[in-house]
């Protein structure tokens, strides 16, 4: 299970673990990039019966966590590994980032 599984790092990452015959689940927020990196997911799976599953997630609302995990028991029945990459990117000077800037972007809420 990968959380911030819909770009970047984490999309790689679920194509990478399927590649390896891993089942991969993907959660982020934005539900189209989610669907296209399960897809990615899927084409680089390399057992006939491996699984993708896309399950939109904002890490930062409990009840979500809760329902991805649930989603997440239901269809696996156990979990062998969890990769927390939800998160925001800041650009620019640390030395110039206000106390606002800092926990927007430790909330995952960018």
């Amino acid at each position: 299970m990968i959380t911030g599984g819909s770009q970047g790092v984490g999309k790689a990452l679920g194509e990478m673990l399927a590649s390896l015959g891993y089942n991969v689940v993907v959660a982020a927020r934005q539900q189209e990039r989610l669907e296209a990196a399960a897809q990615g997911c899927q084409r680089r799976a390399t057992r006939p019966d491996s699984l993708a599953t896309a399950i939109p997630c904002d890490i930062t609302q409990p009840a979500q966590v809760t329902m991805l995990a649930e989603k997440v028991f239901d269809t696996y029945q156990q979990v062998t590994l969890v990769v927390n990459n939800a998160g925001v990117c800041m650009r620019g000077d640390w030395n110039l980032c206000t106390l606002q800037d800092y926990q927007v972007r430790m909330s995952s809420r960018g």
